[in-house]
């Protein structure tokens, strides 16, 4: 049976579809379907916003308080998380380009690699990233909000408070997600000049504990070098968390705007690894027609060319 693109993408007619205009305060709609050009409406200002935005976190401070406590000292702890972040940006960075060519994120996008199944993996990563960036940020920002309301009110901090605390930060994250994205870059315009203020006064209130001349000791892998490269690799962990959605970029796709991929279309049918466990054949008359450009055909053309057919043993 000849494969073709409406094969993955289901009812071909969502490839013209007109989504809602993406606003703040609006449940987005927007999942797996294709967004056309005209409805693109990001602008790189809001990535920058987001991306930014999302960094000024506690749960990110984290990455700067681990490699003190795996026993590194301050300059030691400067110069694994400047090279670590650099290798993990390095890596990550060119990415990016997927998006302009395929109008969806990574996770979509590398079905046309590693077909529909292996398509299975990025999600798992994403998800996985996901949780893991959603767990400290409920950790991290619940003990802040619980010791704040303590000092500013007296509030209790034992374990009944700190569970309020963590439900109301996981509470927030969830209805922030379901409202989606244009909810979260008008939240971001504020969030991040406030925020960015506040950590630059931080600078000066906790200058007086501060100690560029910690020495460190201790390391916990029982070592200075293995112990620095753990710190490497926790440092380059933070921009490879990134890799699975940084080809969603303003002139690819808004955030969520996304469309399966055509791992087994006319220009995908080459290898097992582009059509996993599905079993094409050669492309049909129709598929050799010329057709406008979609986020579908820009993902086959990431694949093998057509000529050969991969069958599922």
């Amino acid at each position: 049976m000849a494969a073709s693109v409406g094969d993955w993408i289901g009812d071909a007619n969502v490839l013209g579809a007109s989504p809602e205009r993406d606003r703040a305060g609006r449940i987005e709609e927007t999942g797996i379907d294709f967004i056309p050009e005209a409805a693109r409406d990001s602008r790189p200002a809001n990535l920058a916003m987001v991306f930014f935005g999302g960094n000024l976190a506690f749960s990110v401070i984290v990455f700067g308080w681990l490699p003190i406590a795996f026993g590194l000292s301050w300059w030691s702890t400067v110069s694994a998380s400047a090279i670590g972040l650099a290798l993990g940006t390095l890596v990550t960075a060119p990415l990016a380009l997927l998006g302009t060519r395929t109008g969806t994120n990574n996770t979509v996008s590398s079905g046309a690699h590693f077909g529909v199944t292996g398509r299975l993996v990025g999600s798992g990563l994403t998800l996985a990233f996901a949780l893991a960036y959603a767990a400290s940020a409920v950790w991290t920002s619940g003990d802040a909000l619980v010791g704040a309301a303590h000092r500013l009110v007296g509030t209790p901090t034992g374990d009944g408070a700190l569970a309020v605390g963590y439900a109301l930060i996981a509470v927030e994250i969830a209805v922030v997600a379901l409202y989606g994205h244009g909810t979260v870059v008008a939240l971001q315009k504020i969030v991040v000049p406030l925020v960015g203020v506040l950590l630059l006064l931080g600078i000066p209130a906790f200058a007086g504990g501060f100690d560029a001349g910690h020495a460190g000791g201790g390391y916990v892998l029982g070592g200075f070098w293995p112990t620095w490269m753990l710190a490497v690799t926790v440092a380059a962990a933070g921009p490879l968390s990134y890799a699975p959605a940084s080809a969603t970029t303003p002139a690819a796709s808004r955030a969520g705007a996304t469309a399966t991929a055509a791992s087994c279309s006319p220009r995908a049918v080459a290898s097992t690894s582009a059509c996993s466990s599905r079993r094409c054949s050669a492309p049909s008359p129709r598929s050799r027609s010329p057709t406008p450009a979609t986020p579908t055909s820009r993902i086959s053309s990431l694949a093998p060319p057509a000529g050969t057919c991969c069958r599922s043993s």
